[in-house]
């Protein structure tokens, strides 16, 4: 697994981050590391956008979806 650095977050910000990691029960490291996970896994409107117009667009077909 890489590394990831991020230089430059204010204290305050900082202090958020701690807070939010121990309400959820986890150390910041954990907390954070969903950050980037979550962005990769996501669909960007331009991506999204892309394969629309490749034809490449798929519907949900779960029955509780509107």
């Amino acid at each position: 697994m890489a590394d990831l650095s991020v230089r430059g977050v204010s204290e305050e910000v900082l202090a958020e981050l701690k807070a939010r990691a121990a309400r959820n029960g986890q150390s910041l490291e954990a907390y954070v590391r969903t950050f980037p996970e979550d962005v990769a896994r996501a669909t960007s409107a331009q991506d999204a956008l892309a394969r629309d117009e490749r034809g490449e667009v798929t519907h949900a077909e779960h029955p509780d979806v509107l």
